[in-house]
């Protein structure tokens, strides 16, 4: 197993659960300018090994998910600034560039302290 990237939630935003409303979680690392903390998860900046690709896991807590699709511009984002978005709802068929697609039956809860970390098994 190899670890891609892995990170520590530090705070939530204020309006994370209108997000949480449509499937989603945005991340941010704490470099993100402050406008983005209210709708994301924030976290510290994680050590980016590798891309992340289709096939690889998603791990919040410990609950795995695998990811079916990486939108094209994640892994820059995710490298830069510590940012991504997780769509829950499996839906592949109109992929947004920043975002990566797992199923799940609804978004776990995340708290400050909760790990997530993206793996290659």
């Amino acid at each position: 197993m190899t670890t891609l990237y892995s990170a520590t939630v530090t705070g939530i935003g204020p309006d994370v659960p209108m997000i949480v409303e449509e499937n989603m979680l945005i991340f941010f690392d704490e470099k993100a300018p402050k406008e983005l903390h209210d709708v994301a998860v924030i976290h510290q900046s994680g050590n980016w090994t590798e891309a992340i690709r289709s096939g690889d896991t998603f791990v919040l807590g410990e609950t795995a998910y695998p990811i079916m699709l990486v939108g094209e511009t994640v892994n820059d984002t995710l490298r830069d600034l510590g940012h991504f978005t997780v769509n829950f709802t499996g839906d592949t068929s109109q992929p947004l560039p920043g975002s990566l697609y797992v199923q799940a039956e609804s978004v776990p809860e995340i708290t400050p302290g909760s790990n997530f970390r993206f793996i290659r098994v």
